[in-house]
This record gives C-alpha cells, structure tokens and sequence, in this order.
C-alpha cells in the first residue's frame, strides 16, 4: 500500500474562481469591502515575534526563526503545518502522526522533541501507546506562525529539545474593528471538490474598555481514493480519504484600567479523517488515475479539542507582569491498523511449518516422535495480494472483520506567570518566570474480533481455552492495552539581553525544572503475549528527575540592517517509563526505565 496526497498534482479551478475573498470590515465603514489591495499583502515591512518571550523585530532575534504571517501564508496556499513545513529548512513534518521534526531531532517514543504551542499553552502529545498522534492546529484567523529551530528549553522548557513551534492568534481589540472573509473552491483530478469558508471579525464592544474575536472556519478535503470490495472490486464508499475539519474560536479582553486587560478565550477545533490515504497497488492504475483500497475496515482518523484560556496582563512602571492560564481537553479515535489484515496475518504465522511458531506458546499436535503437526495446513495463506485468500473457499473466513480502535486522551492544565522589562530604551531587558503542568494522558488500543472463537476452531479444532488460554474479553475484545499517565513539570526560568555597547550584545538564559511522571498499563486478551493464564497483566513505571538548561548568545550589530551573531543552547525532553515486552518475541529483556534526553546546539549566523 501507498499514499499520493501530499504529491498528487490537483487541477483546480479558473483563477478567478480560485482567488480567496478577503473581506475587511474597518471601524468607520457603514458594509464589508472587498480588498483586492496588491500592496496589502505583498509589502515588506519588520516582523515582530515574540520568540523570546517579549516583541522583538525578527531580524534582531538571536536564533533561527521563521515566522509566516497571515497575509504570508494567504500568498503560499498554506492550510496547515504539513504546508509550513515545505516552506521551512530543516523541518520535516509525518503526515500521519503529525509530528515536527527540526534539524533531525525526532522519537517515535516517549516525550515530544518538539515543543507546539497555541499562544502560550503547550499541546504536544507524549508517544504513549500505538498511533498517539499529535493534534494538528488550523492556521485560519492566526496572527502568525513561528518556527524555532534549535532547542528552546529555557523559555519553553520540556518537549522542546529540536525547537518550538507556535501558533499565535489575533487578538481583540478595544480600538478598531478589523476581520474578514475567506472562501475557495478547487477539485481533485479523477476525485471529489475540496471547499473551505470562514470568516472572523473583532473590534471595540465599550471603547478603550470591552473588546471581541470571533472566527469560524469549516473545509472539505476532496478524496481521490476509492474503497472497493476485495472481492469483487466494486466501491463501497467513493473519494473515501476525505477530510472535514472545523474550528471555533472567541475571545473577549476587558481593560477594568489603563494598566490591566484580562482575556478570556476559547479554541475548539474538529478534524475528521474519513479514511487514510492508502491505495493497494495490486488492484489500482495510477496511470489512469483509478486508486483503489481493499481494506475490510474503514481506517478513519477523528481528533477534537477544546482549549479555554484565560491570560492576565498587568502594566507596571518599568516592568510587565503576566498570567497564562489554560485546560487543554482533547480526544482522538483512530484506527491505526486494519485488526482484520493484522489478525489473519497474526493467525497465518500458526498456519505456516515455520518451526518458530511454537514460541509463540500455540498448542499444536505432535506425531508419535514428538514432532509438531501442522493440521490446519489447508487454511495458508489467508492473505494474497489481492486481499483475503477467497480459493480457500470458506464463508467464515471471506466474511471475517475484525475492528481496531485506538483512543488517545489528554487532560493538561498549565499555569504560567511572567514578569519583565518593558522599558525599551534600557541597556537591559530581562523576563522571568514560573510555569506549572500537570498533564494526564490515556491511550487504549483494542482488537474486537467476536468471531475468533469461530475460526479458532475451524483452522485447529479447538475451544478458546485450549488454543489461547483465555476466552474472549466480555465486549468481544481479543486483545486490549490500557496506558494510563502522568506528567508533572514545575518550572523557575530567567533570560535576560545587557547593551554592552551601542552594538554589541550578550544573552543569558537559564531554566531549572522538577519533573515527574508515571504510569499504569494493563494488557489482556487472547493475544497478549504477556497473558498469564488469563490474568490480566498490570506493569507500572516513573521517573523524577530535575534537568537544568542553560542558554548562551552574543551578536553584534554591524548595520542597522546587518547581524551576526553565535548562540549555544542545551535542550532536553523528560525521561519516562514503558511496560515490558515479551521478552519471547522480542529475543530479550529491554529496560523499562530511561532517562531524560538532551542535546547542545551551537549556532553562528547573519541576519542581513
């Protein structure tokens, strides 16, 4: 099986047709106007980001940033990250686990090497269990995007070992309405029209005192695969790897004073992966643009998340005092296999003369010598090319279905408080802080096999307590595994930029942290290698730890429009816990406890 979304060449429609509608609603203006404005959106002006955690032009930022405004990414086409991260070096992004790679630094297990970030909470996902997939945020009604390359744990600590990206949203206003419309249309060669609509719109409810944000956004991704019955190669459900995702976002800040505006929001976003983007090359014709799925099972992706914040913001003479507070509350089912091809491939080992087998504790019978007897022989292979192997004639066999399902969870609550300079003109700017985490994560991942019992005796002639030790699970369940964690960070950080002279400048940052995490995880089920005699297995795990990183930078300013500069920064990633792998399976005994991970990055670089 293959994928082509990302490098199938879509026709699209009459550019007239194309062109996005960008509607701006100014404060004084009686109706919307179209801005069909050139110098809107192609003008080259200073980009202020916030990557040091106080605004800073971005070519005076000491470290390797890039930063997509709106209007950027309005002229690139850009939907999502999979998009940002063609337009970024040395970023590579999994469009199936939606994981960031930034200059190579990546794990498929254990915590996040790269930090993700909405505003100022962090989202990203700890690689529990099978397919624990990231969330991927919408890019609609965004002030910015910020890429980070290299590790940025002294502002945004654990998770951010290879770097930091951060989404950052538009924000109410309390002086002047702005907002706007998007709409576009387009269609897939030889698939289904892809659509999207939103629009957001925010200004003053009470002058200099009470202002709004409100956007939403919903978008269609056409398919172009099409899911067939293996058997007799008709489509059972057509352009089937469509995507739908929605996303809902408000805000409000109210100014009780000059000094002091308090923003409370809330995020919601929606996003339904229909079917994957597999096609099984043996029965489709990319030529002709005919892609087919045989898969029994429908292998859909459906991830959601509500995100309410609150941040504080206080004025001060000389310096700025900050509170970020947020629930992140997110669910995400996904098949991340088809349990009918997994289980008939599983079962095809038993069927096999593969004397390895037996390791698998199978009961088979033996002859007089003591030899093991394969008597279900008659039933390999189940699987062809084509799908289920339908020349061996059983109707058990061609009707089975097995379904997988994994649930991934996560409840994060996260408190930041920053306090900082915000006199410009001082020969020091500084911010310091504390932050708080306390997340819990869930990944189950079942098998849902009710026929197993069926077809356990067809192919050996035995009950399910003499061929697998246990019977099925009460919800019909042949397998089961049930991870259940928890992180806690408590955190002191301080970073701080001196003049030294007019041009020369130094930087030093510094975060110390207190980690924690832990974990149950329960297997069970005929298949699990672990089981005991039907007992459910229960493994548990933790780490504490307590890491430091440092961060080092001096850069001097040759023009006013030329920098060099030379950066050394430590990231890390918590260390953590897993459950024990078979060691029969696996040919050995694995450590179930693992440190923390880090990594000292040294960069020199112009900015000009």
């Amino acid at each position: 099986m293959t994928s082509k979304r990302s490098g199938r060449v879509r026709a699209l429609l009459a550019a007239g047709a194309l062109t996005p509608l960008l509607i701006a609603a100014q404060a004084h203006a009686q109706s919307a106007t179209v801005n069909a404005t050139a110098s809107k959106i192609t003008d080259i002006s200073e980009i202020v980001v916030t990557a040091s955690r106080r605004e800073q032009s971005l070519s005076k930022v000491t470290a390797s940033v890039s930063a997509f405004t709106a209007a950027k990414m309005e002229i690139q086409g850009i939907k999502s990250f999979a998009d940002i991260s063609k337009f970024t070096p040395g970023v590579t992004f999994d469009e199936a686990s939606h994981d960031i790679t930034i200059r190579g630094i990546q794990s498929t297990a254990g915590s996040s090497t790269t930090g993700v970030y909405i505003d100022d909470t962090p989202v990203q996902a700890r690689n529990l269990g099978f397919n624990s997939n990231n969330t991927l945020p919408t890019v609609f009604d965004l002030n910015r995007v910020e890429v980070l390359r290299g590790p940025q744990g002294t502002l945004f600590g654990a998770g951010s070992e290879g770097g930091t990206v951060r989404y950052i949203t538009n924000q109410p206003s309390l002086t002047s309405f702005t907002g706007f419309a998007h709409a576009e249309a387009a269609w897939t060669d030889h698939g289904a029209p892809s659509y999207e609509l939103g629009f957001a719109e925010g200004g003053p409810l009470v002058e200099d005192k009470l202002g709004f944000r409100i956007s939403a956004w919903g978008r269609r991704d056409g398919g172009y695969i099409d899911r067939v019955d293996y058997q007799t190669l008709q489509p059972t459900d057509r352009n089937a790897n469509r995507v739908d995702t929605y996303a809902l976002r408000a805000a409000l800040t109210w100014a009780p004073t000059a000094s002091l505006t308090i923003t409370p929001a809330v995020n919601f976003q929606k996003r339904d992966q229909h079917n994957y983007d597999d096609y099984w090359v043996a029965i489709s014709n990319p030529g002709s643009g005919q892609f087919l799925n045989g898969t029994p099972d429908r292998m859909a992706d459906t991830d959601h998340f509500l995100l309410p914040t609150l941040k504080i913001q206080w004025q001060g003479p000389g310096v700025t005092f900050i509170s970020d507070t947020s629930y992140y509350a997110r669910k995400e089912h996904v098949n991340g296999y088809s349990g009918t091809l997994y289980d008939l491939s599983y079962f095809q080992h038993f069927l096999s003369s593969d004397p390895l087998v037996s390791t698998y504790g199978v009961n088979y019978p033996t002859d007089p010598q003591g030899n093991e007897v394969d008597s279900a022989g008659a039933f390999y292979p189940l699987l062809v090319p084509t799908g289920i192997n339908t020349a061996l004639g059983q109707p058990l066999l061609n009707n089975y279905y097995a379904h997988n399902l994994i649930t991934n969870s996560q409840y994060n609550w996260s408190q930041e408080f920053r306090l900082q300079s915000n006199n410009a003109q001082s020969k020091l700017q500084w911010v310091a802080g504390a932050f708080l985490a306390f997340n819990y994560q869930r990944s189950t991942e079942e098998i849902n096999d009710p026929e197993l019992p069926q077809l356990t005796q067809l192919f050996w002639g035995e009950d399910m307590i003499t061929a697998w030790g246990e019977n099925l699970l009460a919800n019909g369940d042949d397998y089961i595994k049930d991870t259940r964690s928890h992180d806690r960070q408590i955190a002191l950080f301080a970073d701080a930029t001196y003049n030294i002279t007019d041009k020369l400048k130094a930087e030093v940052g510094l975060r110390f942290a207190w980690t924690h995490f832990d974990f149950v995880s329960l297997d069970d089920g005929p298949q699990d290698l672990l089981d005991n005699g039907g007992v459910p297995n229960i493994t548990s795990g933790g780490k504490d730890e307590k890491p430091l990183t440092p961060k080092f930078s001096l850069s001097y300013q040759v023009t006013p429009d030329d920098l060099v500069y030379a950066t050394v920064a430590k990231g890390y990633r918590i260390g953590g816990a897993s459950p024990p792998l078979p060691a029969v399976a696996c040919g050995g005994v694995f450590p179930t406890q693992y440190s923390s991970d880090s990594v000292w990055s040294y960069e020199a670089g112009t900015k000009d």
